[in-house]
C-alpha cells in the first residue's frame, strides 16, 4: 500500500502509479533523507545547467522546446526568470554595481526625493516583474500567429528573454568588478563601456534572433524595433507611475 495516497501496490512496484511516490517503508531512515535531499538537488543543478546552457549560446531554443511540450528537462519559466532575478539584484547589492541606482530631485523637497529615489531602488526588481506581462502583451500584438496565438506562449518567451537578461547582467557585474580590482578607474572604465557595448548589441542580436526563431514572422526586424520603441514608452510612464506614488506616499 501506497503510505500517501493508500493506493494498491505490489511488491515489485518501486513507485506508486497514482501519486508517484517511491515505494519504500513508512520509517524514513538517514539515508533515505540523504538521497531525497541529494535527488533533488542534483536535479535542479543538472536542469538549471541545461536550462542557462541554451538561454545564453542559443536564442529561442528553450522557448521552442518548452512550447512543442518538451519540458522536462528545463526549469520551469518563471522559476529560472525568479532564481536569475534574485540572483542578479542580489549580486548588485552586494558588490555595489547597482544598475537600478536613481537620482531624484525635486525643489524644496529633497528629504521626499531622496525617500523616493531609495524607494525607487529597493522596488526597481518588482517594477521588473510588473512590467514583464506587459512587454508580454506588446509580443503578442506584433507576433502572433496561428500556432503561437494564446497569451501564455508569447509570456514564456518574455520569461525566458528577460532571464537571458539577468544573465547577461550578471556576467556584466562580475567583469565590472573584476576590472575594478584589477585595473585602475580610467583604465577599468573604458574597459567597462566596451563591455556594455559588446553585450547591447549581442543583446539585440539575440532578440532579434529569438523572435524570429520561436515565431517565424516576416518583417522581424521591424517588428522588434516597432515593440523595442512602443515598450521603452510603457516602461517609462509604469515608471513615473512608480516614482509619482512613491513620491506621495513619502510626503
Amino acid at each position: 500500500m501506497c503510505y500517501n495516497c493508500g493506493a494498491s501496490l505490489l511488491d515489485a512496484e518501486n513507485f506508486c502509479p497514482n501519486c508517484g511516490q517511491e515505494n519504500h517503508s513508512k520509517q524514513a531512515s538517514i539515508k533515505h533523507l540523504f538521497n531525497d535531499f541529494l535527488g533533488d538537488y542534483l536535479a535542479f543543478d543538472s536542469r538549471l545547467f541545461r536550462s542557462v546552457v541554451p538561454l545564453i549560446t542559443e536564442p529561442g531554443r528553450v522557448t521552442i522546446d518548452y512550447l512543442d511540450g518538451k519540458r522536462q528537462q528545463f526549469i520551469p519559466p518563471i522559476r529560472v526568470f525568479l532564481f536569475l532575478s534574485f540572483l542578479y539584484f542580489g549580486l548588485s547589492f552586494l558588490t555595489g554595481q547597482d544598475s537600478s541606482a536613481f537620482e531624484f530631485t525635486a525643489d524644496g523637497s529633497e528629504k521626499a526625493a531622496n525617500a523616493v529615489s531609495q524607494a525607487y531602488a529597493r522596488n526597481f526588481n518588482i517594477l521588473l516583474f510588473l512590467y514583464a506581462p506587459l512587454f508580454a502583451l506588446l509580443i503578442r500584438l506584433f507576433f502572433r500567429t496561428e500556432k503561437h496565438h494564446f497569451y501564455v506562449n508569447f509570456f514564456v518567451f518574455t520569461l525566458h528573454l528577460f532571464s537571458f537578461f539577468f544573465i547577461i547582467g550578471t556576467v556584466q557585474i562580475l567583469l565590472f568588478t573584476l576590472c575594478d580590482a584589477i585595473f585602475s578607474e580610467q583604465i577599468s572604465s573604458n574597459i567597462s563601456v566596451f563591455i556594455q557595448l559588446g553585450f547591447l548589441l549581442y543583446s539585440i542580436y539575440y532578440a532579434v534572433i529569438s523572435l524570429k526563431r520561436v515565431f517565424n514572422k516576416s518583417y522581424t526586424i521591424l517588428r522588434f524595433v516597432a515593440v523595442f520603441f512602443i515598450s521603452i514608452i510603457a516602461f517609462l510612464l509604469l515608471l513615473l507611475i512608480a516614482i509619482l506614488i512613491l513620491f506621495f506616499l513619502n510626503q
